[in-house]
């Protein structure tokens, strides 16, 4: 689905003036999605830029991850999107989930290796189907895909790096080079660290940054 000025946060984000979005955390039993429902609906009635619905820890809330994001898109004409992670997930399962946001009409998909559980992390690197989420971002936009994809950033770095620079750097060359049209940034304080001037003449990224 398609509004008449676009529902690609790329082409929503281009215009002037002050974009304002909201983030949806989907309920994590089935009794309470009626009341998640009813307030993203609020929500979307106040006609925001954007929502963005989040999956959950292990895509714990991937079922309705969709259903929220599907529902605000259709009935309320609002751009959406969905979150995905990759790293607890295999590959047939990732494949499936793409296929199902292309067959509900979003166009936006924030692209997130997601969180590491503690057995992952007792394990180390083991083989599995995904480490990183420029994994996942090369999958979204494989087969002719065309959605708009956009990635997340730690301002102050990533707890499992050891420098700033080598952090931004490598984010740069794996993900924002690759697809990724816009970044998303945690909350941080110091502003100016991360201004588009700073990345943009420091590390030549040019992307939307999304705070």
């Amino acid at each position: 689905m398609r509004g008449d000025d676009g529902m690609k946060l790329s082409e929503v984000l281009a215009g002037d003036g002050l974009h304002l979005s909201f983030e949806v955390f989907p309920p994590k039993q089935d009794t309470a999605f009626e009341k998640v429902r009813e307030a993203t609906e609020k929500i979307a009635a106040l006609k925001p830029a954007f929502v963005s619905v989040t999956y959950g820890a292990g895509g714990g809330t991937s079922k309705y991850t969709l259903k929220i994001a599907e529902n605000i898109l259709k009935t309320y004409g609002v751009p959406t999107m969905a979150h995905l992670t990759c790293v607890s997930s295999d590959r047939d399962t990732v494949h499936q989930r793409i296929e199902d946001i292309k067959q509900a009409g979003i166009e936006n998909v924030m692209a997130l290796r997601g969180d590491l559980t503690p057995e992952m992390i007792v394990a180390g690197d083991q083989p599995r189907d995904y480490h990183h989420a420029v994994e996942l971002v090369r999958e979204l936009k494989a087969d002719g895909n065309d959605f708009c994809v956009g990635g997340a950033c730690y301002p102050e770095g990533r707890p499992e790096s050891e420098h700033l620079r080598d952090d931004i750097t490598a984010g740069k060359v794996n993900a924002m080079d690759l697809v990724n049209e816009n970044i998303n940034t945690k909350f941080f304080l110091e502003l100016i660290s991360l201004s588009s001037n700073n990345l943009r003449n420091l590390y030549g990224i040019s992307i939307q940054i999304l705070s």
